[in-house]
Parts: structure tokens; C-alpha cells; sequence
């Protein structure tokens, strides 16, 4: 990359950065009502709309901003500091752009003429069927955990791929507008509440041939783009994926020590001891540089991957297997990192942190819930990687 080049992408993020901070008290402020109430507060998604963090990853020719891997992270966790479920999804959003900018052309075109082109992406579903017809598929099921589709027009919906047989050929995500789907709302849980990730239902849904994209071509790295000089969208599909939904976990962290270290400031004492004021005890204070320290060390775990995945999709190959695993093992990493700072930082607030008015305890939930995503398991990670290591020729996830 020339300096020129890189020069105006750190400007562009840094102008997405103050965007962020601009809508962050907003997004702080009505945190509690947007868990209540299941949903992105109305007013900072428009904001967010209208700024173009929902474009982030669409590509530029498009009227989206293209950013690799690196600087698109930075934008998602300053947005996680403020408010856990509108990074979330924010990020799925993006995501949606991400696919939809592997497709030829002309199904781009169709697809962000509709909705502005937001889509939600869900790639294993339920109770499934899938049934070859003229020109497209026909297809029933449930797709659960639609982070996203409550700001959607579409959905990109994990299918099989099949001949008039029922034979499966492939595997492949089918984008299909939302008012053609049903939907249930099944979100109920303890943490990212306003994702309103629920469950997207389909009943002999007819999709299109030209709207169904072979995920086993991206992951090989095989899209059907004409554009082959937009790099971002040659980024390995299994990682990548992977990544978008670690992305908001440091922000989530960095948030929580924000509420932490804002409770210090107000001079709270600790109960039965001789501390009058927290902050002068020991234990607080390495507790606190402790968490730090997990903080920054998940952040370079973080932009190690996006590094290697940005500079493959830059020279135009996929990853080899090694690389894969080994990014697949620092994002697992992040998520580790980041819940271990979290239970330190807990130890520092104390009990007070889980009163349910203390946004401490929201923070918390939504970092240990988002860090337990099936794509940021720890020990999955590591099973990928040593066998990586080893020459180990043995299969542990799909998603890679």
C-alpha cells in the first residue's frame, strides 16, 4: 500500500471514529432501554445509516467504504465500548455487504437496489428442505440467531445445494428479502439482548440460481466478482467470518474498564477494610493494570489476524491451512483475553457492579455472551491450530 493510500484510509477512519464518539453518549445513555425493549434504538441506527457505518464493507464503487480488516476493527470497538448489541450488529450488517460483494455484479446491483442492500447472514438452519426447480430452489426451514434482522431487507440464508435428485452438490447461502420470509421471535437471553438476533422462517421459498452463492467456492477464495482488484472480498471466507463477530470484543472489554474506572473515580470506599477510597488500594490498582494489560494483549492478538488476512486478500490468494489455523487461534485468543480482564475488572467494582441499575453488570453479560459465539471458541481454536502444527490432516471445523 502507498503512503498516499494509506494515508487516506487513516483519515477515513479516524472520520468514522469521531462519528462513533459523536453518537457514544446517545448509544450509553439509552443502553438499558434498547435491552428492554429487544432492539437498536431508532435514532442512533439512523444516525449510524446515514453516517455510513452500515457501508463499511461495501465496496466503494457501490457508495461503501471497502475497508480492510484492520481499520473496519477499529470503527466496531469503539462502537462496543459505548453499546455491545449495536457493534454486534453493526458488524452483521457489514457482513451481509461482505457476502453480497462476491456475487457477480448484476445480482449486487439487484440486491442493494432493494432495502438499501442490508442484509442478515445465517449460515446453518433447521428442520431444513431443499428441492431443485427451474432456474432456482425451492426451500423450508428455520434459521435461528438472525443477529441483524430486525434492520434488514435481506437474508442470506445457508442452503444446500442440490440436483433434481436431492443429491447435495454444495453448500451455499441464498438471499432472499425479508418480506418473503417468515420470522419468530425466539431471542430470549441474558446478554446482547437488542441484537434481536431471532429466528427467520421459511416455507417453500422460491430463491433464484443467480441469488445463491457456493460457499465452498469462497472458501477456496473462488468468488464470482468481476472485480478482482477489490481485495476485501478475496478475504478468507471461514476467518473473516469468524472474525466479524470477535471484532466487538475488545471494544466490549475496553467498555467495561471505562465503567470500572469511572466507579473509582467517585471515591467509593471498600466495604470492611481501611480503605476509605478504592483506588488507593494495591489490590485495585493491579487488578486494574492486570485487566489493562489483557485488554491490549487480546487487541494484538486481534490485529495480528486482520494483518494476515489483509495482506493475502491483498496479493490476491487464500490462506494456507497454517495461516488459517493460526489466525483462527488468535481470535479464539481475543475472546479468552477479554473475559479474563473482565473478571478482574468485576473483582475491582465488587457486588455493587451486579446491581441491575449499574451498567457494569449489562457490559459484563454482553462480553461473556458474545465471547461465547461457537466461531470464537478458545479450545476449538487450539485443536485447529496444534493439529495445524503438527501436520494433522484431521477436519475439526467447517467454518475455516
Amino acid at each position: 500500500m502507498s503512503t498516499t493510500m494509506a494515508a487516506s484510509l487513516s483519515e477515513t477512519t479516524e472520520m468514522f471514529l469521531e462519528k462513533v464518539r459523536e453518537i457514544g453518549p446517545l448509544l450509553r445513555e439509552r443502553a438499558s432501554d434498547v435491552e428492554k425493549n429487544g432492539r437498536l434504538d431508532e435514532e442512533a441506527a439512523l444516525f449510524l445509516e446515514r453516517n455510513g457505518l452500515w457501508k463499511l464493507w461495501r465496496p466503494r464503487r457501490t457508495g461503501g467504504s471497502e475497508l480492510p480488516l484492520h481499520n473496519y476493527a477499529q470503527i466496531i470497538n469503539e462502537i462496543a465500548r459505548y453499546c455491545p448489541s449495536t457493534s454486534w450488529v453493526t458488524a452483521l450488517i457489514n457482513g451481509g455487504n461482505w457476502v453480497t460483494g462476491m456475487f457477480e455484479c448484476s445480482v449486487q446491483d439487484k440486491i442493494n437496489s432493494y432495502g438499501d442492500g442490508y442484509a442478515c447472514v445465517v449460515f446453518a438452519g433447521a428442520s431444513t428442505t431443499f428441492k431443485k426447480a427451474e432456474g432456482g430452489y425451492i426451500i423450508s426451514g428455520r434459521w435461528s440467531y438472525a443477529s441483524g434482522s430486525q434492520n434488514a431487507a435481506w437474508a442470506g440464508l445457508g442452503i444446500d445445494i442440490v440436483d433434481e435428485s436431492g443429491t447435495v452438490l454444495d453448500v451455499g447461502l441464498a438471499f432472499i428479502p425479508m418480506n418473503e420470509l417468515g420470522y419468530d421471535h425466539t431471542w430470549h437471553v441474558t446478554g446482547l439482548q437488542a441484537t434481536g438476533s431471532n429466528t427467520i422462517v421459511a416455507e417453500n421459498v422460491f430463491v433464484p440460481d443467480e441469488l445463491v452463492l457456493s460457499m465452498n467456492g469462497a472458501l477456496k477464495g473462488e468468488i464470482e466478482s468481476e472485480f478482482k482488484d477489490e481485495a476485501l472480498y478475496r478475504s478468507s471466507f471461514g476467518v473473516t467470518s469468524s472474525f466479524n463477530v470477535v471484532a466487538p470484543l475488545v471494544g466490549m472489554a475496553e467498555g467495561l474498564f471505562d465503567y470500572v474506572r469511572a466507579g473509582l473515580d467517585r471515591n467509593r470506599p471498600i466495604s470492611y477494610t481501611v480503605y476509605e477510597r478504592a483506588i488507593d488500594s494495591p489490590s485495585v490498582q493491579l487488578n486494574m493494570a492486570d485487566a489493562a494489560q489483557l485488554i491490549d494483549t487480546a487487541k494484538l492478538h486481534l490485529y495480528q489476524a486482520t494483518d494476515v488476512i489483509d495482506t493475502a486478500a491483498a496479493e490476491g490468494r487464500n490462506l494456507e491451512f497454517l495461516e488459517k489455523a493460526k489466525a483462527r487461534m488468535d481470535l479464539g485468543y481475543v475472546a479468552k483475553r477479554t473475559r479474563e480482564a473482565a473478571e478482574l475488572l468485576l473483582n475491582v467494582s465488587g457486588a455493587s457492579g451486579f446491581a441491575t441499575s449499574n451498567p457494569i453488570q449489562r457490559q459484563w453479560r454482553d462480553l461473556e455472551f458474545a465471547g461465547r459465539h461457537g466461531a470464537t471458541n478458545y479450545d476449538v481454536g487450539r485443536e485447529i491450530y496444534s493439529k495445524a502444527l503438527l501436520g494433522l490432516d484431521e477436519p475439526v471445523a467447517s467454518l475455516l
